[in-house]
């Protein structure tokens, strides 16, 4: 196989797999029933606490290396 029907198979059928592939994620994007799942997953970082140890706010890294730099 040379370079020049390589190209052309990539041409053609690349295209075709590429659209097929593209239209197959469109479906499954706007499928029925997908609407509940993406809302639900688009507020899951609205609703999680804002510190994650309750109500001890968070360390950030620096802080962190602050400390043990004091120590």
């Amino acid at each position: 196989m040379t370079y020049e029907n390589l190209r052309v198979f990539a041409d053609t059928w690349g295209l075709v797999l590429l659209f097929v592939l593209f239209a197959i994620l469109i479906l499954w994007l706007f499928r029925r029933g997908s609407t509940e799942a993406f809302k639900h997953a688009a507020r899951i970082p609205m609703d999680a606490p804002d510190h994650p140890d309750g109500d001890r706010p968070a360390v950030s890294q620096n802080e962190a290396t602050d400390k043990d730099k004091r120590s």
